[in-house]
């Protein structure tokens, strides 16, 4: 029995096609483990997030927000989540000017915070020379 499982080893080995098959599952397995991250499809909200929209509810509508209508604001964040997801993943944001500017303006406001916030910090800016 073990010699016939030898013979049929050695001529797998011999041919070609094993050889195809052999590195196609070495790729297949290393570009499995490349891509194991997390999943892009996934949307987590966590319970801080939760928080501040009942807070935020609470300042905008003067009162805190039902569970009906705290429900609905987390399943429009999801949804929001998903479909910007999905334009990400269609290309959706290049060359759009308007998205250009608006994550300019962003990126401006946020280094303006950061250097506000540096300012603030006594012999900051000794400490770093």
């Amino acid at each position: 029995m073990l010699k016939i499982v030898f013979y049929w080893l050695k001529k797998f080995i011999k041919d070609p096609f094993s050889h195809f098959l052999i590195a196609g599952a070495i790729l297949f397995i290393c570009y499995s483990f490349y891509h194991s991250g997390p999943s892009l499809n996934e949307v987590i909200i966590t319970p801080s997030q939760i928080t501040q929209q009942k807070r935020d509810d609470t300042t905008y509508f003067g009162s805190a927000p039902s569970h009906a209508m705290l429900n609905n604001d987390i399943n429009q964040v999801i949804l929001q989540r998903i479909l910007s997801q999905e334009a990400l993943k269609l290309g959706l944001e290049k060359g759009d000017p308007n998205l250009n500017a608006m994550l300019m303006q962003r990126f401006i406001s946020y280094t303006t915070q950061i250097a506000k916030l540096m300012l603030q910090i006594p012999n900051y800016c000794t400490a770093i020379t």
